[in-house]
């Protein structure tokens, strides 16, 4: 089963990873999903960005295989785009990782 973002399920591990003396420094999402091919829907890609702002931690959206989707209802949206749509530029806890290879089987 997917697993869904939210800000209290982030609030919450990451509360409790500290509780646990763990330093938390980024949250790292892949998007979308490999092997599967499933997207992170927008709303949760939302929480990720919020939540990082709010703990001041890093979010690094692996999005790999933006291109490579297959699955009809399947909606790929970048990190890049949201903060694009909010009037907003990335900030510098936010980074986006894509490569050419995997797309375009140049690997």
């Amino acid at each position: 089963p997917h697993h869904r973002l939210t800000l209290d399920g982030l609030r919450n591990t990451f509360e409790t990873a500290k509780a646990n003396g763990k330093v938390v420094k980024a949250l790292l999402i892949t998007n979308p999903h490999n092997p599967l091919g499933t997207c992170i829907q927008r709303e949760e890609l939302e929480a990720a960005i919020d939540f990082a702002n709010e703990v001041g931690i890093h979010l690094i959206s692996d999005e790999i295989y933006a291109e490579s989707v297959y699955m009809e209802d399947a909606d790929f949206i970048s990190v890049a785009q949201i903060c694009k749509e909010r009037g907003t530029k990335c900030a510098d806890n936010i980074h986006v990782v894509y490569g050419f290879s995997k797309d375009f089987a140049a690997s």
